[in-house]
C-alpha cells in the first residue's frame, strides 16, 4: 500500500469509523450544502466552457457528482438497515452521455435533491447503528484505484471527501476560466467570473 493509500484509509477509519456520529452529521451536511450552494451560483453561461482542452467543465462535473451520489445514498441507507450492496462497487468517473446537453438549471435542483437525501440518511442515523455491514468502495487517489471496505461512518465521510475533492476542481476550473478572460483584452468588458470560496479544506 502507499502512502497515499494509507493515508486515505486512515483517515476514513479516524474520521469515519471512529469518530462520534455527531461529528460526521455535522460534516456532511456543511459540506453538500456548500458545494450545492457555490454551484447554485455559477451563471449557466460558463457551465459548458472547458479550462483547456480535454478537462471536464463545470456540468460535467455535476453530472458526475449527481450519478455517483445518487447510487451512493440507496447504498447508505443500505448499510444503515444492515444490508450489504448487491452488485458491484459504484464505477469511478461515471459519466452521462448526454450531459452536455442536460438543462443546467435542472442539473443544479437534481444535485441538490440527491444531497439532501445523502445528508437526511446521516442526520436521521441512530448513535448506536451497527457497523458491521460493508459496501465496498472504488477508492481513487493521484491515479491509483483499489477497492475498501467501508461501514456506513466511513462510507459517508468518503462520499464527503469526494464532495470536497469536485468542490475544489469546480473551484479551479472557475479560476482558470476567470483567468482566461482577463488574459483577453478584447473582452474586458466582459463581467468576471467569480471562483467562489466556502471554506472548503483538503481532505486527506
Amino acid at each position: 500500500m502507499t502512502p497515499e493509500q494509507t493515508r486515505a484509509t486512515e483517515y476514513l477509519r479516524r474520521a469515519g469509523t471512529q469518530a462520534p456520529v455527531a461529528d460526521i452529521r455535522r460534516k456532511v451536511a456543511e459540506t453538500f450544502h456548500e458545494l450545492d450552494e457555490l454551484v447554485a451560483g455559477i451563471p449557466g453561461e460558463v457551465v459548458r466552457m472547458r479550462p483547456r482542452p480535454g478537462r471536464w467543465c463545470v456540468q460535467e462535473v455535476v453530472d458526475h457528482l449527481i450519478l455517483s451520489h445518487r447510487p451512493a445514498g440507496d447504498e447508505l441507507a443500505g448499510l444503515l438497515e444492515g444490508r450489504v450492496p448487491e452488485g458491484e462497487p459504484i464505477p469511478a468517473h461515471l459519466q452521462s452521455s448526454d450531459a452536455m446537453e442536460k438543462e443546467w438549471p435542472a442539473l443544479v435542483r437534481e444535485m441538490s435533491a440527491v444531497h439532501g437525501r445523502f445528508a437526511s440518511l446521516v442526520a436521521d442515523a441512530p448513535e448506536d447503528t451497527p457497523l458491521q455491514a460493508r459496501a465496498p468502495l472504488v477508492m481513487v487517489i493521484n491515479g491509483m484505484e483499489w477497492i475498501e471496505e467501508l461501514d456506513w461512518k466511513a462510507y459517508a465521510m468518503a462520499f464527503r471527501a469526494h464532495a470536497l475533492g469536485h468542490a475544489g476542481q469546480i473551484r479551479a476550473i472557475l479560476a482558470d476560466l476567470s483567468a482566461r478572460e482577463l488574459g483577453e483584452k478584447k473582452r474586458s468588458s466582459r463581467r468576471k467570473i467569480a471562483a467562489p470560496e466556502f471554506g472548503l479544506k483538503e481532505v486527506w
